[in-house]
């Protein structure tokens, strides 16, 4: 089921691939990555299974609304400006857009933003976003992008709050999102943070682009509900399968639904191979992968050694402590600093002595935060910074934050330092 999906009208000499547009899509839109591309080919209702040809590797796709028109981005030239947007391993970039919407889909998907927040953002707090945070604009004589708030949600750029006004990006900054202030019970608690980069182009050398020439096709891109696996006789028609998908995804009928038969395209075919009908178009997906809060831990003095905890969708407990033998390994620790503790003190049966475990970290899903407290059987402190933790009062964990365990904060077994950022499912 698509909701939403946006149309690219192009013009191309008939040597270019459908692998070159691809790999063209994949530069220029943030959500796509594709090494080819599907031809759609439409259905009638009255057609049966049976009629329809069906191939490996073929779906069926229902658009419940028409797509939008939309213009592909100029080409980008040197000196030009892009936006890098970044938080763990997940990256988009405004490619050639001079316009981007932040934000996230509506209720029905009707709108689809250029930088989709659930790249970001995990899903325990999205509800908690307006659908549209902000919308940045390229400036083209200038050469600079600006920013400006929307909606509801509080938006500081570093240390400075956004309103309505165009506010001038450059650098490297950090975008924070809060609740609003009239929310008494959370009000001003961040909901999360974007690296925002502004890079320029110094060379075409690495950008694709596609040969124009008088080939007229369009290029659909949408974003996609999760496939759903039919079981279904030769005879049954097209629209009893279309009214099945409806009622099964609770979505309300409409007489603008159109029904396609998906079929993937050899990624060296021609433009000028192709033969599409005045009713026929090539499409993409866009790719999603939702965003989960992630606690790293670094090791100060061996920046190789990374304790990595990833949140699920729900509360969570860790166990961080220490083995007491080299070779025998203890199940019940999530995070086990044995090597990290013998490399700092250079006595392994030090270890033997040391209580398991020392600390449990908490993930609180409901907030999308992290929570250390030190074991109360534990005979060796846990310092955040400058402050022990005790195991009645969980202390808040922050990017920045130095775990230190040992006797005293500067008398320590091993100290660590606290990143907490986002990874992609």
């Amino acid at each position: 089921m698509v909701h939403a999906s946006e149309s690219y009208p192009l013009q191309l000499g008939g040597r270019v691939t459908i692998g070159e547009m691809a790999r063209y899509l994949t530069q220029v839109e943030a959500n796509v990555d594709a090494s080819t591309l599907e031809v759609a080919r439409p259905l009638q209702m009255i057609h049966r299974v049976r009629d329809i040809d069906v191939q490996t590797g073929d779906r069926l796709i229902v658009f419940t609304q028409p797509s939008k028109p939309k213009q592909l981005p100029e080409r980008l030239q040197p000196g030009d400006k892009i936006l890098r947007f970044s938080r763990g391993d997940v990256e988009l970039t405004s490619r050639g857009k001079n316009g981007l919407l932040m934000g996230k889909p509506d209720d029905t998907n009707e709108v689809l933003p250029d930088i989709d927040l659930r790249y970001f953002i995990s899903a325990k707090t999205l509800p908690l976003l307006s659908r549209g945070v902000a919308w940045l604009s390229y400036d083209e004589q200038r050469k600079v992008w600006y920013i400006s708030k929307l909606g509801q949600t509080r938006l500081m750029i570093d240390e400075y709050e956004l309103g309505a006004e165009k506010v001038p990006l450059d650098g490297d900054r950090w975008l924070r999102l809060y609740h609003p202030l009239n929310q008494s019970s959370n009000a001003g608690r961040l909901i999360g943070e974007i690296r925002v980069q502004v890079q320029e182009v110094h060379s075409r050398n690495d950008l694709v682009y596609l040969e124009p020439g008088g080939y007229r096709l369009r290029v659909n891109i949408a974003a996609e509900q999760s496939s759903q696996t039919l079981n279904a006789s030769p005879g049954i028609p097209m629209g009893q399968i279309v009214t099945s998908l409806v009622i099964h995804n609770n979505v309300p009928r409409s007489p603008n639904m159109r029904l396609y038969l998906m079929r993937l395209l050899p990624p060296n075919l021609s433009i000028q191979e192709l033969s599409l009908g005045s009713d026929e178009f090539l499409y993409v997906s866009r790719s999603l992968h939702y965003a989960r809060n992630v606690l790293l831990l670094h090791d100060v003095h061996n920046h190789d050694c990374v304790y990595t905890l990833a949140a699920g969708p729900e509360n969570d407990v860790k166990v961080i402590g220490c083995r007491a033998e080299q070779h025998i390994e203890d199940p019940a620790l999530d995070i086990d600093l044995y090597d990290a503790i013998v490399q700092q003190i250079k006595d392994p049966a030090f270890v033997r002595t040391a209580a398991r475990p020392q600390g449990w970290i908490q993930y609180k899903a409901t907030d999308n935060t992290w929570w250390l407290r030190a074991d109360e059987q534990s005979n060796i402190p846990i310092y955040v910074n400058t402050i022990r933790t005790a195991s009645n009062a969980p202390t808040r964990l922050v990017s920045g934050d130095v775990l230190s365990i040992g006797p005293q904060v500067d008398d320590y077994f091993t100290r660590l330092e606290v990143e907490i950022t986002s990874t992609s499912t």
